[in-house]
């Protein structure tokens, strides 16, 4: 009798433990240490000026008052309409606790702004999820545009007909030598893209397209209702291992594609990720 007792308490106790095991330790605990850094957005639905998109967002840092200024005069230049989204100021807001949450297991080689705008960009696409937008335009205040950017409509129908499954469409052109030099593009623990990303660009013939496996950058781009969905759920379950605009090369299956020509360049050298940026006067 004895014997079955105890059998009773192991099956009834070795779910228990795993559950707990699981909660304590599993991907979704982590998980849930990322998105609840996550902030609401009030972003007020409006015509954005460029047909095909339903919101555009404008990532700015409350200490950079003077990026948004710049920003302002841009946008009404090109006749866009933009919410501004306050970003998460991870210099400020997250602590070394976060980020070693955040990225277990890995070890916490992130720094707090590299952090702060990946809960920036994440806040923007948990909004636009919420929101059920088919496309939005996600900038960060350092670009400039250097084409009209009305003609991004035209891009996008084009882009729907040639792949009904297409995720993200960079504004640019984006170098890997001449950005970045001989460096090649770096593999992550556990991704099944490691080698995807290592394909050289295609430029579709008749199109004015690119499909890219691998860039860096998400000051301008275009992100279609698959890809919100697709982006959010990827670091809804995935442990982080690099700065967002490497992350999202290794989300299975992403369909990345870039304008021919450049609708927008940035300034590089100015960087509130790299670097925490000095309250504007």
């Amino acid at each position: 009798m004895k014997y079955r007792f105890w059998i009773a308490v192991f099956v009834l106790l070795v779910p228990v433990c795993l559950l707990i095991f699981h909660s304590n330790w599993g991907g979704n605990s982590r998980r849930g240490d990322l998105l609840s850094l996550i902030k609401p957005l009030e972003v007020v639905p409006h015509q954005t000026g460029i047909e095909g998109i339903d919101c555009a967002y404008c990532i700015n840092l409350d200490v950079r008052k003077e990026k948004w200024e710049s920003m302002q005069q841009k946008l009404s230049a090109q006749g866009i309409k933009a919410n501004r989204v306050s970003a998460i100021n991870g210099w400020e807001e997250i602590t070394r606790e976060h980020i070693k949450k955040i990225q277990k297991p890995y070890k916490a080689g992130l720094n707090r702004g590299r952090i702060g705008c990946l809960l920036s960009h994440l806040s923007v696409l948990n909004d636009a999820k919420n929101q059920n937008f088919n496309h939005i335009l996600i900038l960060e205040d350092d670009v400039d545009f250097i084409a009209d950017m009305k003609a991004v409509s035209s891009y996008l129908g084009k882009l729907s007909s040639l792949d009904t499954e297409w995720d993200i469409l960079f504004l640019d052109d984006w170098n890997l030598v001449k950005n970045l030099g001989n460096r090649p593009p770096e593999d992550r623990p556990g991704s099944t893209m490691s080698e995807i990303i290592k394909k050289p660009k295609q430029v579709i013939q008749g199109t004015p397209f690119i499909r890219t496996y691998y860039r860096h950058g998400a000051y301008a781009m275009i992100v279609s209702k698959k890809g919100i969905e697709k982006i959010y759920n990827y670091f809804a379950h995935t442990p982080v291992f690099f700065a967002y605009d490497l992350e999202f090369n290794h989300i299975n299956n992403i369909k990345m594609y870039e304008t021919d020509h450049d609708f927008v360049t940035v300034d590089g050298n100015i960087s509130d990720t790299s670097n925490k940026p000095l309250k504007s006067l």
